[in-house]
């Protein structure tokens, strides 16, 4: 089977901040993913483990994102990851950008405090398959295989990733039939099978009271409220994020409540809401599941992240600056 080469991959400069890989010898190569890493939600399922063989567990992430100028982009990554009964698969997970680690419901954190240590990994792989594919009514969608560079002996081996990144090819709402063949599970070789369905878009996004477009802005604040059309899956999550320069702040909220308030004070004392601040916010509706291991075949991990970006500003928009002004001149 032949390989890509790592890097051929164009990343939108919006709507990578996110998908962050949480230490500095990883993140030039999790960046090629636009890779969502942060905090705590969705972890692998645990099953018998052989101690000298380790067990397999498989996972899928596919994202869908437009950005601020209105230019949509989906791509979706797998992985089949074989790690010792010592590692910690939630943690392979992170470093490859498959896992989804997001704030608890209801709780923020930065960027700072996405921090991890890594050292239980050394002996988990990514293992080459033969093919991985993702069937909806949109067509099939084929996934390259990817060499991950070895980073300080941490993890090796393959990742599987779209070769374009239209966002027709990954619908929202719609259901995904996920195949990857030839799996080198111990001694045998197995095809893993799961059916998913995506969650349907975000709609009526409203950020301190306007509809969330391509450019906002809004009023300084210690706090900014936002509301979207509520979904009906319980177990659905809404991550709000924002990035400004160097900070990065992301909030979880209930997808069902259609309502979040995201406190602008971050925990390292960083006010986002001040006059002047600039950045781009991201609203991701998620969605994430495991499929149980049976028999010979392992988990499967899937999760979906479907989210609309905008750029903004903490301050009144030039036109209404320039109209105060003549009306005090007046």
């Amino acid at each position: 089977m032949g390989f890509y080469a790592f890097t051929p991959v164009s990343i939108p400069t919006h709507g990578t901040s996110l998908f962050r890989a949480r230490k500095h010898t990883i993140r030039a190569f999790a960046g090629v993913f636009g890779l969502f890493s942060l905090g705590c939600s969705v972890s692998a399922e645990e099953y018998s483990t052989d101690e000298e063989s380790g067990s397999t567990h498989v996972a899928i992430r596919v994202r869908h994102v437009t950005d601020p100028n209105g230019t949509t982009r989906a791509d979706a990554l797998a992985g089949f990851v074989r790690a010792p009964a010592s590692a910690d698969v939630a943690e392979v997970f992170s470093v490859s950008g498959l896992g989804l680690d997001v704030p608890a419901r209801g709780e923020c954190f930065s960027k700072s405090e996405a921090i991890t240590d890594f050292d239980s990994l050394s002996d988990a792989e990514l293992l080459e398959v033969d093919s991985v594919r993702l069937e909806t009514a949109s067509g099939t969608h084929e996934l390259a295989p990817f060499a991950f560079p070895t980073v300080a002996d941490l993890l090796r081996g393959v990742v599987y990733l779209s070769r374009d990144q239209s966002g027709d090819a990954l619908p929202a709402g719609v259901s995904y039939t996920i195949l990857g063949e030839g799996i080198r599970s111990g001694k045998e070789s197995i095809d893993v099978a799961a059916t998913r369905t995506s969650p349907p878009p975000l709609t009526s996004v409203r950020v301190g009271g306007q509809l969330l477009s391509g450019s906002l802005f809004v009023e300084p604040a210690p706090v900014v409220d936002l509301h979207w059309d509520a979904g009906t899956n319980p177990a659905d999550l809404v991550v709000v994020t924002l990035e400004s320069g160097e900070d990065f702040w992301a909030c979880t909220f209930a997808d069902t409540e259609g309502f979040g308030s995201v406190p602008l004070l971050m925990a390292d004392g960083n006010e986002l809401g001040t006059q002047g601040r600039t950045g781009v916010i991201g609203v991701h509706r998620i969605r994430a599941s495991i499929q149980p291991a049976a028999d010979l075949l392992p988990p499967v991990t899937t999760t979906f992240d479907f989210a609309v970006e905008a750029e903004f500003t903490f301050g009144e928009p030039p036109a209404a600056q320039s109209a105060e002004d003549s009306t005090d001149f007046e």
